[in-house]
């Protein structure tokens, strides 16, 4: 098992703010909140919450992760929706998520939809009001956040993966399919690091070539893990794509050329990092993150 993903210190502060942000306001705010924080806080490996600290922390003068801890906590919201809505009957249906029963076996199908739409629009005005960044950063931050996640980002990949006929389709749309679909949340989470440090567009630009990269790499490996993997590790039900008779990039290209573009591409992440520049101890973290993602058996 590769070492630790993400740094426990960066998992207690993503966490501790999630918390922080998902109390209700009022007590008639309370089953939503709880049907919300049930996802949200339901553990994790906080590998794009913690992309956007360590971005940020690669470009910034000093260590703190003030600035950026609200654009973390909201790709992590994104995220977590995603799961919710993705585990639904209609989409994937699947009734484990991270080791527990999935959102809509707790509280209904009618209520992890809620919890799911709870938690996007709690992500944007979490983003659009960071106190600690400007105004033009804010809106820079919602932009992106958009356009990774809306029409042209993750919801198109998702409505991609729930349109037609699953098996006929070839790797180039495969690989669309899972751009949209992952790469570009994890993409997003990249650049909101350099938006928060006030990076400039050439910067911005190589995170997000190396969220691209990451992201197809880490849908690959579970692809991989999804034959291969072990619900106690995994969190999730394993198999079921084979079940489903589903194409993956496995059942299209072989597991053994599966494994090898995985690496090609996690290759190509750590290389776009030479045009971030930044702090080296921070950079070489992302670069072992990246190799750490393509080696987990988890």
């Amino acid at each position: 098992m590769p070492d630790s993903l993400i740094s426990p210190e960066i998992i207690s502060l993503v966490e501790d703010r999630l918390y922080r942000l998902l109390l209700p306001k009022e007590p008639s705010g309370e089953p939503l909140y709880k049907a919300m924080a049930y996802s949200a806080l339901n553990g994790g490996k906080r590998v794009r919450a913690g992309l956007t600290l360590l971005f940020y922390n690669a470009l910034s003068v000093d260590y703190g992760c003030k600035k950026a801890l609200d654009y973390a906590a909201a790709v992590e919201m994104i995220h977590s929706a995603s799961l919710i809505h993705d585990d639904l009957p209609a989409m994937d249906n699947d009734d484990f998520r991270r080791g527990k029963p999935s959102n809509h076996k707790v509280f209904g199908e009618a209520g992890a939809i809620l919890a799911g739409d709870g938690l996007i629009i709690k992500a944007f005005e979490v983003a659009s009001t960071n106190p600690y960044c400007t105004p033009v950063q804010n809106v820079a931050a919602v932009k992106v956040l958009s356009g990774k996640t809306g029409a042209e980002g993750m919801t198109a990949g998702q409505m991609l993966d729930i349109s037609g006929d699953k098996t006929d389709i070839d790797i180039n749309a495969l690989e669309t399919l899972h751009i949209l679909k992952t790469s570009c949340l994890i993409s997003a989470a990249c650049m909101l690091g350099c938006i928060a440090a006030d990076a400039g567009d050439n910067r911005i630009k190589a995170a997000e070539e190396y969220g691209l990269y990451l992201g197809l790499a880490f849908q690959i490996k579970d692809d991989i893990l999804d034959i291969e993997g072990e619900k106690s590790k995994l969190g999730k039900t394993p198999g079921k794509d084979i079940t489903e008779n589903k194409a993956t990039y496995p059942s299209l290209a072989g597991i053994e050329n599966s494994r090898k573009k995985c690496a090609e591409l996690t290759g190509k992440a750590v290389k776009s990092l030479d045009a971030l520049g930044g702090k080296p101890e921070i950079t070489d973290r992302l670069k072992k993150l990246a190799y750490n993602l393509s080696e987990r058996n988890y």
